[in-house]
């Protein structure tokens, strides 16, 4: 939707736009190497929030800029760090893969996968419905709000950040016994 906000709130054209979409995969590219040197050493709940939460930072400043300033080049200065705090996406199968058993890893990692792409598509629809009584600042304010939800969620698991996975394995399979 940033593309389509830009032409609708700020007057840029599609061309006039493609600056700050490649400053902003710039930094996403960034961001997704860098993500997995911070949950390594930060931890994996701590990285996730806080990559997370300063991407609805993030999308909260780039909406204000736009409407407030209109000013393009201060929303080319906010393309690189709203990419590059996309970059938790990267760890997100570490993440899940970590908690599951070795031998239905895998498969539930797939399951896990596939049965988000099936929400996304829900998530997509609705979007559609919702961008009519919203616009485009009430959907962006609402992909802000949904980061600040994933990166409270991530406290629901638990960290795997230093544990040997195997011997998690051991201790999963005594308990079913």
């Amino acid at each position: 939707w940033y593309i389509t906000f830009l032409k609708v709130e700020v007057n840029l054209n599609v061309a006039s736009s493609a600056p700050w979409l490649m400053v902003t995969q710039v930094g996403a590219f960034f961001g997704y190497i860098a993500y997995g040197v911070f949950q390594d050493r930060y931890g994996r709940r701590n990285s996730w929030t806080i990559f997370t939460i300063l991407e609805a930072v993030l999308i909260y400043m780039f909406i204000q800029t736009a409407h407030v300033w209109k000013n393009v080049f201060v929303l080319l200065a906010l393309g690189f760090p709203l990419g590059f705090f996309t970059g938790y996406w990267s760890g997100f199968g570490a993440i899940l893969s970590e908690h599951f058993p070795t031998k239905v890893r895998a498969t539930l990692s797939g399951i896990c996968f596939n049965t988000g792409r099936i929400v996304t598509v829900a998530g997509l629809l609705l979007q559609a419905y919702l961008i009519n009584l919203l616009g485009f600042t009430g959907i962006l304010s609402l992909a802000a709000m949904s980061s600040v939800v994933a990166g409270s969620l991530v406290w629901l698991l638990n960290e795997t950040r230093g544990l040997n996975l195997e011997e998690l394995d051991s201790e999963a399979m005594e308990m079913v016994h």
